[in-house]
């Protein structure tokens, strides 16, 4: 009887082992089998960022050609390749008002556009993504006033000035009587004065949200 049980105990023993080994088998392997999707679901996510970086530098001038799109590349990453790099535009070009964001108000020449990425590591695991983007151009005659440099307004007349007011440097503002009626917007700052020499006047009006002044 004692040599049965210790048979007994030992057959338990060896089979719940072998389950222990089996499930943590079972485990790695997932767990590798998820590594290697993950990796390989990054290099195609990877391949459309790359895709999206050399479309807006196409897009400089405004428009995105053919030519353009067709002359896209896949980055070199190491241990994946692309096995599909594609790149096609949805319709033609949209006129469209901007809703939210630091352009909301203004109108832009939209291009919506598709992008394909799908990237193979040498196990064979493949994974492929697709993006829908849009491709944006706001035209500047849209602004009353849009200026690279600084902008200084320190008019002497009357003035009432309807359109959107833009400057890539300063602003300047200093008048008796000056009513802006639409937005005023630069990523720089907006000075109540003179720029040349120090001279505030109190007369510059700008339209609020409600059109008040």
């Amino acid at each position: 009887f004692a040599l049965e049980a210790a048979m007994f105990v030992m057959v338990l023993m060896t089979v719940l082992m072998l389950s222990a080994y089996s499930a943590a088998l079972s485990t790695t392997r997932a767990a590798n089998l998820d590594y290697q999707a993950a990796r390989v679901a990054y290099a195609a996510e990877g391949g459309a960022d790359a895709i999206l970086a050399q479309l807006a530098d196409a897009l400089e001038d405004g428009l995105l050609e053919d030519d353009e799109l067709a002359s896209v590349q896949p980055p070199e990453i190491e241990g994946f390749s692309f096995s599909r790099i594609n790149v096609r535009k949805i319709g033609g070009l949209v006129i469209e008002t901007v809703t939210d964001g630091p352009y909301a108000g203004l109108y832009s020449l939209t291009q919506h556009i598709e992008i394909t990425s799908e990237a193979t590591d040498p196990l064979g695991n493949t994974s492929a993504v697709v993006v829908a983007a849009k491709a944006q151009a706001f035209p500047i005659f849209q602004f009353g006033m849009f200026f690279e440099e600084d902008l200084e307004a320190t008019n002497g007349p009357s003035m009432t000035f309807a359109g959107w007011v833009h400057s890539n440097g300063n602003i300047y503002l200093s008048s008796n009587n000056a009513w802006y009626k639409d937005m005023i917007t630069t990523p720089n700052k907006i000075f109540h004065d003179r720029k040349d020499n120090h001279s505030v006047k109190n007369g510059v009006w700008i339209a609020d949200a409600g059109g008040r002044d």
